[in-house]
C-alpha cells in the first residue's frame, strides 16, 4: 500500500462515484498502513522509550535456538555487504525474559553463547570476515529506583562474561540505551571493574541529551572518568578541540553513525558532524550504522556522507583505515 494513501473519506467517495462496491477490508489495510507510518515516525524519535522499541527483536530471541539464527544471521549479512570485520553489539540482559520454547530463563552467560555460536559458526562459512561481539550494557542497569534490575553488581557480572571469555571473539563491553536518564558519570563503578578486569571499553555517550552542554558534558565524562577506548557517536566532539587532542593523544578513536542521526532527526545535515574537522585534527572517526534494522544499509550512507562533504579519495580510505585501526579484535588482517 502506497503510504500516499491515507484520506479514506476521499477514497470511500471515489468508489460510491464509480458504482463499485470498496473491496472487503481495504478500510483495514489502510488502517495498517497508517499504523506503519506511525510506527515508523514512533521508531526515529530517540526521547522515547529505547528499551521498549528493541522489544520488537528481544522478545523472540529468548532461547538458543533464535539466538543462534540471529548470530549466524548477522555475519551472513554483513559478509553480504562484503565487510572485512564486524563488532556486532549485544546486551544480553535483554535476553533473559524466557518465552514458551525455553525450559527456563537463559541467563546472560547462556544468552551470549547462544548469540557467540551462531557467530562462529557463520564465519566458517564466510572466512574472509572477522566477526566479533561486543558485549553492551544497558544504561538502566543502575537505576536506583529499580533494585530488581540488578545494579552494579550485575554488570560486573555482565564485564565478567567477557573476562573469563573467549576475548578473541568478545572484544570488550559498551554502554548503551538511555543517555538523557543515565548519564555516564552513573556508571563509573562498572568501567574501573571492566579496566581492572583487561577488558576494552567502548560507550554511546553525545548522542541525545537535554541541551547541547549536556551532550559536551557527555562525552567528556566518557573520556575521562570512564576512561573509554573508543568512542560511539560524540556528535558535537568538533566543538571541542582540548577534548580532540586528548583523544588524538590518547588514541580514542569515534565510531559515528550519520544515517541514525539523519533518520532520527537529530541532525538535519551531515555536514552539522564536521566530520572534516576531526579530520583535520587527526581524530580516527569511522562511519558505522548503528540500527540498521530500521534504517539506511551502510553503504549509503557511507556515500551519501563522502559526497556531503567532497572527501577525496585519500580521506575515503582514510575512513576505511580508521574503522579498521580502532577496532578491538585482532584474529585476522586485511590489506587496504
Amino acid at each position: 500500500m502506497d503510504g500516499a494513501i491515507t484520506n479514506l473519506e476521499a477514497i470511500e467517495d471515489y468508489y460510491k462515484l464509480s458504482g463499485f462496491e470498496m473491496p472487503a477490508h481495504f478500510k483495514d489495510i489502510l488502517n495498517l498502513d497508517d499504523l506503519k507510518h506511525r510506527t515508523t515516525a514512533w521508531y526515529a524519535n530517540p526521547q522515547i522509550d529505547i528499551v521498549t522499541k528493541f522489544r520488537l527483536l528481544t522478545d523472540v530471541l529468548q532461547n538458543p535456538d533464535t539466538l543462534f539464527l540471529f548470530g549466524h544471521q548477522y555475519v551472513k549479512v554483513r559478509a553480504g555487504q562484503e565487510m572485512r570485520y564486524c563488532e556486532g553489539t549485544f546486551a544480553p540482559q535483554y535476553h533473559t525474559r524466557g518465552d514458551n520454547k525455553s525450559r527456563a530463563r537463559l541467563t546472560e552467560k547462556e544468552a551470549v553463547s547462544a548469540l557467540l555460536a551462531g557467530v562462529e559458526a557463520a564465519e566458517k562459512e564466510y572466512p574472509k570476515i572477522e566477526a566479533n561481539v561486543l558485549i553492551a550494557i544497558g544504561r538502566e542497569i543502575v537505576d536506583p529506583k529499580h533494585l530488581e534490575w540488578g545494579g552494579v553488581e550485575r554488570a560486573k557480572k555482565i564485564v565478567d562474561i567477557v573476562a573469563d571469555g573467549d576475548r578473541s571473539r568478545l572484544v570488550g563491553i559498551g554502554l548503551v540505551c538511555d543517555e538523557l536518564t543515565y548519564p555516564p558519570e552513573m556508571h563509573i563503578e562498572i568501567f574501573n571493574y571492566a579496566h581492572e578486569r583487561g577488558v576494552m571499553t567502548d560507550a554511546h555517550a553525545g548522542e541525545w541529551a537535554s541541551s547541547p552542554a549536556k551532550l559536551m558534558e557527555n562525552m567528556r565524562t566518557a573520556v575521562h572518568m570512564l576512561k573509554i577506548n573508543r568512542g560511539s557517536h560524540f556528535r558535537l566532539l568538533s566543538r571541542d578541540s582540548e577534548l580532540c587532542k586528548y583523544m588524538v593523544d590518547n588514541d580514542i578513536g569515534v565510531s559515528s553513525c550519520p544515517g541514525s542521526y539523519l533518520y532520527s532527526g537529530l541532525i538535519r545535515d551531515i555536514r552539522e558532524l564536521e566530520l572534516d574537522v576531526l579530520f583535520e585534527r587527526g581524530v580516527k572517526v569511522s562511519l558505522h550504522p548503528d540500527d540498521d534494522l530500521f534504517m539506511d544499509d551502510i553503504h549509503t550512507v557511507f556515500w551519501k556522507c563522502c559526497r556531503a562533504y567532497n572527501f577525496t579519495d585519500e580521506q575515503i580510505s582514510q575512513l576505511r583505515r580508521n574503522a579498521w585501526l580502532t577496532r578491538f579484535g585482532n584474529r585476522k588482517k586485511h590489506e587496504f
